[in-house]
């Protein structure tokens, strides 16, 4: 059985209406209709991660932390830049309300999809560069990457669930700035 998982620049989550380029394929015999194949049976569920982006986005922008935290299953678990685990959509949602009160009350969250990764029908995984800045200060142990800026790099693991896409795994490793 040929498995193909195509790598895909994701023109969709930018705003970009283009089909995504396939920059990776594992296979050992996929062909390239078969590629094309398998990109143009996702098109429809990258809408929705785009839709799943914006309301992150939008969640953080309105600093609401039970919307920010909507976006991940019940049992999602979130690692955070310094190792820490939230193991729950609660336990997000409560570390975010804290964040949105205090050090990030006013920030700017800007991010971008890297990459996507189609693992199955309701399964993708998605690499995000995030930068933030406007923060009143930073929780012990962050650094910034240059002044006034934080950058971070955050792989996700989503699955699409009742017609929606929601974050279940997320892992972020900040960005240190240079020696």
């Amino acid at each position: 059985m040929t498995r193909i998982l195509p790598v895909v620049a994701l023109g969709v989550l930018a705003g970009c209406t283009d089909t995504p380029e396939v920059t990776a394929v594992d296979t050992e015999s996929g062909s390239a209709a078969s590629v094309e194949a398998s990109l143009s049976a996702t098109a429809g569920p990258n809408r929705g991660i785009t839709a799943l982006k914006n309301a992150w986005d939008a969640a953080w922008a309105a600093k609401d932390a039970a919307a920010y935290a909507r976006n991940y299953t019940l049992n999602g678990e979130l690692v955070n830049p310094l190792g820490g685990i939230l193991a729950s959509r609660e336990e997000v949602r409560a570390q975010h309300e804290l964040l949105f009160n205090g050090p990030f009350a006013g920030s700017t969250s800007i991010s971008e999809v890297r990459r996507m990764v189609y693992l199955a029908p309701d399964i993708r995984m998605l690499d995000f560069d995030v930068t933030l800045t406007g923060y009143a200060g930073l929780p012990p142990g962050l650094v910034e990457t240059e002044p006034g800026v934080v950058r971070t790099r955050m792989k996700l693991i989503v699955v699409e669930r009742q017609g929606g896409w929601k974050i279940l795994a997320q892992q972020i490793t900040p960005v240190l700035p240079p020696p």
